[in-house]
């Protein structure tokens, strides 16, 4: 009896600090660090103290992360703004704290995993529900179409769209894992979330995101499906002709992706930005590293340094607004050179590894994830991407078992 109490207790305790974490990507800085902390703090007397080291030499994700953090901290020599520097070391923290407690071995590993789930996948629900409430009843004075997409439904998120989007495909992917391994809560109503979250995502209007979405829903039909090849294509077919429908029906949708597919114009001339400014700032940004093609800026002056060629080239828009690369993989290069992009290469590379030789899908399909986020976003430039990405692959890294060895009945 006293056995099944304390189980209970430490159950109802990992739900509510992984609740905790979730719900605190939307709010304010520091709670969002208090999270992590208790997190953190709640896993830690689950380390077992005689493999900790051999486990830290073993663990490949945990090696390359910590190394990402130390090119960054060694950076400190060629750094001049140290100030700047300490920001981004700061920053970068969880980068070498969270493998520490979370990749070696660790006994509450396994008993953390379905509340974390519960916990990524039901705040989703509420978040999108919140949003969606607070746009229809509580939005600025424009038409309830125009109060449905983009920044005006992720606002009262208090995060950007494209990260609100990112956060809920990672509950559709919590959603994925759960019923992977039969842990989805009872209620039919659940097979209907991914479609809601997919809803959301086209109404949020992030295009990135959008096509990472439509992605990983490739990748997972091709895994069940792969045999039913003509019922996939026509799915796909339909599934298509829907989103496309969607997108036309809200002219700031329409005006989004018309702008992304429309060549002829540039950023001065698009009213959204997207791919022409993008590219754009990818062109400063190499340009811009080949100052320093060695070592890169270092983590102080990468900023400094870019905004110089923006002011440099009249990239007015970009200089004005102070903005980064717009892409992790050039961000790391500017910042730290050819060895900090191997090694940020790297924990991709140790994680799609690990998934295949432990024939985890769903751990690929995280990695497919967050790289895919990553190509137009610098997404470990905010605590939001960077806590999410931390914790998220360094736990689901280190899950130990076979744990895709359950799949559905469609599976050829």
């Amino acid at each position: 009896m006293l056995k099944s109490l304390k189980s209970l207790s430490g159950s109802l305790t990992a739900q509510v600090i992984c609740f905790f974490f979730c719900a605190g990507i939307f709010l304010p800085n520091g709670i969002k660090t208090l999270s992590l902390i208790l997190l953190l703090l709640y896993l830690l007397p689950g380390l077992s103290r005689n493999n900790w080291l051999p486990g830290i030499r073993k663990d490949g994700f945990a090696l390359v992360s910590c190394g990402f953090f130390l090119i960054t901290a060694l950076s400190w020599f060629w750094s001049s703004n140290k100030a700047e520097y300490y920001s981004e070391l700061q920053s970068k923290l969880p980068l070498f704290l969270v493998p520490l407690v979370i990749c070696i071995p660790n006994r509450r590993l396994k008993a953390t995993e379905r509340p974390l789930l519960l916990a990524l996948y039901f705040t989703g629900i509420l978040i999108s529900l919140a949003c969606l409430f607070h746009a229809a009843f509580f939005g600025k004075d424009l038409p309830l179409s125009e109060r449905m997409v983009y920044e005006e439904l992720a606002r009262f998120s208090g995060i950007q769209p494209i990260y609100l989007s990112l956060y809920l495909i990672l509950s559709s992917f919590a959603w994925y894992r759960m019923r992977q391994c039969e842990q989805l809560p009872a209620g039919r109503w659940h097979l209907l979330a991914p479609v809601f979250f997919y809803l959301m995502v086209v109404q949020l209007s992030s295009r990135t995101e959008l096509m990472v979405y439509t992605g990983g829903v490739f990748f997972v039909v091709m895994r069940h499906f792969r045999a039913h090849l003509l019922k996939v294509a026509a799915g796909f077919a339909a599934f298509t002709l829907l989103t496309a429908l969607l997108i036309s029906l809200d002219k700031t949708n329409l005006s989004r992706y018309s702008e992304m597919l429309d060549f002829r114009k540039d950023y001065r001339q698009n009213d959204w930005g997207g791919r022409s400014l993008r590219l754009e700032k990818w062109k400063n940004t190499l340009e811009c590293y080949r100052q320093f093609p060695l070592l890169g800026t270092g983590a102080g002056d990468c900023s400094d340094e870019l905004q110089k060629v923006y002011q440099r080239n009249g990239f007015d828009i970009a200089y004005n607004a102070q903005y980064n690369p717009h892409n992790q993989y050039l961000q790391v290069l500017l910042t730290l050179g050819p060895v900090g992009l191997l090694f940020f290469l790297a924990l991709f590379g140790t994680a799609i590894y690990r998934a295949r030789i432990q024939k985890n899908f769903t751990l690929f399909l995280l990695a497919y994830i967050f790289a895919a986020s990553m190509i137009t976003e610098s997404m470990l430039e905010r605590q939001t991407g960077m806590f999410l990405f931390s914790v998220l692959m360094a736990f689901f890294a280190a899950m130990p078992e076979k744990a895709d060895a359950e799949t559905p009945s469609g599976e050829a």
